[in-house]
């Protein structure tokens, strides 16, 4: 049985087909290598960037930047709002 699966191989399989399939294999298994890190250490995300002194929930990417003085009224009021809540506590 080995024997004649052999010879319907010689005549069968193209014999660039030795090469070709093993470079495929390869590449497929560094995409995929590639797409675990990327999962494994979430590569794939952008990090968010934060000031040690605003409080995690003011988030200044929301902030409208339009008109300047009424976002600072806005992120004064904010910050007004955090500090209350914290004496309530």
């Amino acid at each position: 049985m080995l024997v004649f699966t052999q010879i319907l191989m010689i005549f069968f399989i193209h014999p660039l087909s030795i090469f070709i399939a093993p470079a495929v294999v390869s590449l497929y298994a560094i995409f995929q290598e590639k797409k675990r890190l990327k999962a494994r250490y979430n590569l794939g995300e952008p990090k968010k960037l934060s000031l040690g002194y605003l409080p995690d929930i003011i988030n200044p990417t929301n902030l409208k930047w339009k008109d300047t003085e009424k976002t600072v009224e806005e992120f004064r009021t904010l910050i007004e709002k955090q500090k209350s809540n914290k004496k309530s506590r």
